[in-house]
């Protein structure tokens, strides 16, 4: 387990993308874990009851115990991934939010198939490898937002682009073209 998280960390800081400035200067990471612990809980407390309502009343105990877990896990699952997309959007960067939910859903996966012997801790390690993938799958596809805008030519026939970032909106930029 160790191995997996030490090579996710290493798989973020590879990233094909150079950041001018750290992911957790920004306060990126913790943002997503909180967003993606948030909405997990409410996801799964949704789920729960949901899995519980369907499953009705059963005079014989824990047959629907099953669909309950189910929902939880479920409802974690889609919570946690609407959570670390949620927080981890901002005005400069944005990600995919189907790459979340295939995170999301990749780390429920791989949490049940590791925690399937552990008995109780199933579902920390399930949490934390749902949180996991969530990230993993919004930081992958996650691209910065900027303008770009085109210089003035000194001529008609030649035109040289140059992409300059700068924020958006802005009221006091305008673009000229200056003919010689």
């Amino acid at each position: 387990m160790k191995t997996f998280i030490a090579l996710i960390i290493i798989g973020l800081g590879m990233s094909t993308q150079g950041y001018s400035q750290s992911m957790m200067a920004e306060n990126r990471i913790p943002q997503q874990v909180l967003g993606g612990v948030v909405g997990g809980a409410v996801g799964g407390l949704a789920g729960g009851l949901t899995g519980r309502m369907l499953a009705g009343d059963n005079s014989e105990g824990f047959n629907d115990i099953a669909s309950v877990v189910v929902g939880v896990l479920a409802g974690f699952s889609i919570g946690n991934g609407a959570g670390v997309y949620y927080m981890g959007n901002t005005s400069d960067a944005q990600g995919r939010l189907w790459a979340t939910m295939l995170g999301s859903t990749v780390g429920l996966v791989v949490g049940v198939g590791v925690g399937a012997n552990m008995g109780e801790a199933l579902l920390p390690v399930v949490a934390t490898s749902v949180t996991i993938g969530s990230m993993v799958g919004y930081n992958l596809t996650r691209r910065s937002v900027v303008a770009y805008f085109q210089p003035a030519t000194p001529s008609n026939t030649q035109t040289a682009s140059i992409r300059t970032p700068m924020t958006v909106p802005e009221a006091s930029v305008a673009l000229i073209r200056i003919r010689i």
